[in-house]
């Protein structure tokens, strides 16, 4: 059965909060007057016809009657806090409908003086607390400044603290304190950003997804009112070495016998070599203790090189290493192989000897002989 707005100031029922002080939320003259700032609030749930205020410290708060048959919104919604107030006005393109339950709703705020009008002291009614006890609340501290009314917007948050911490794989966590339910953006020496919600106390932590150079890590908290704070920002110094190369191979494309190899001989005396490494870091090949070449790893990793000069034949032991921006070297990926591009020798006929006749020695290439089995 459909409920239609009642006439009269709602009452909260006993399934209201039981976490909140009593004089913390007041109504009267369809006014929820809710103690604290907007940037208090974690967030807001539609709940039937009721709105559920979730408090950054965990608490929630339950408001009866709140949204209307038709989707709207019945009462209206005034933070308060030292003097100064705050109307808040659900955005209704985000207000679910046919009194869906545990949907987030966005709420706007604003300065509007007829949004707090009537809420003198004798229009307030105090909200049922612990036990359903209807308590009731004096509007002293509840309108605005000296008792005048009024409102003020929200300030924007301060800039949140911010530290830096190095990982072993060359990532970077960011963390630190600011508004309690404050969404936080960091933004990493990369470029690359991270957004995460600070809890209950204000602390936040967030890991960036790839290894970072030398640079700022910059951070910015927005409020549940849309505010935005100052950037705070936090230098970080590289100084962790990147992994080994791996996946190192060669590619062998000379004769008949060709493909990749990662030791045995080879017939390729300028054979490609490739692998995988840190993002953006230089690979530097050395043949046993000379350099032959470098290259860079792509933005997946991947790199591949070929020598400019020909390898002489023989062993060869290959030495891949590593480098970032700050000149952390990696550990070295090594394999062997042996460079044989020598063909084999065409075969030497055998000498022969005549030992019969009257004409003996040896036998020349294409002579005649009359030792019928000559050596």
């Amino acid at each position: 059965m459909a409920r239609h707005p009642s006439k009269s100031s709602p009452k909260l029922s006993p399934k209201a909060d039981q976490d909140l002080q009593p004089s913390d939320v007041v109504i009267g003259h369809n006014i929820v007057r809710v103690k604290g700032t907007p940037g208090s609030v974690a967030k807001y749930v539609r709940d039937g016809h009721d709105l559920l205020i979730h408090h950054a410290n965990g608490k929630i708060t339950r408001v009866p009657d709140f949204f209307g048959d038709d989707d709207s919104q019945r009462l209206e919604l005034v933070f308060v806090d030292g003097g100064h107030e705050w109307p808040a006005s659900a955005v209704r393109d985000t207000v679910p409908t046919d009194d869906e339950t545990g949907d987030e709703v966005l709420f706007e705020f604003g300065e509007d003086d007829d949004a707090v009008a009537g809420g003198g002291a004798g229009g307030l009614l105090g909200l049922i607390g612990l036990g359903g006890a209807a308590i009731a609340a004096g509007a002293s501290g509840l309108s605005g400044k000296d008792g005048q009314g009024g409102t003020k917007e929200a300030p924007a948050p301060a800039a949140p603290d911010v530290n830096v911490t190095a990982n072993a794989d060359g990532t970077v966590t960011a963390s630190g304190k600011t508004v309690p339910g404050g969404r936080v953006t960091l933004t990493f020496p990369d470029g690359s950003t991270r957004i995460v919600t600070a809890d209950a106390e204000g602390k936040y932590a967030a890991k960036s997804a790839d290894p970072q150079p030398s640079g700022h890590v910059t951070a910015i908290v927005t409020d549940n009112s849309g505010k935005s704070s100052p950037p705070a920002t936090a230098d970080y110094k590289d100084t962790i070495a990147p992994n080994a190369p791996t996946d190192t191979v060669g590619d062998d494309d000379v004769g008949s016998v060709k493909g990749p190899f990662k030791d045995g001989a080879i017939d390729d005396n300028r054979p490609e070599l490739s692998g995988k490494a840190e993002p953006g870091s230089v690979i530097t090949i050395y043949d046993g203790s000379t350099v032959i070449g470098s290259t860079t790893a792509d933005p997946g990793g991947r790199w591949s090189f070929t020598p400019h000069t020909t390898l002489q034949d023989g062993d060869h032991k290959i030495s891949v290493v590593a480098s970032d921006k700050e000149g952390n070297e990696s550990a070295p990926s090594e394999f062997e192989f042996t460079v044989d591009t020598t063909a084999p020798g065409a075969p030497q006929r055998a000498g022969g000897m005549d030992a019969a006749g009257p004409v003996t020695g040896a036998l020349a290439d294409g002579g005649v002989t009359d030792d019928k089995r000559p050596e």
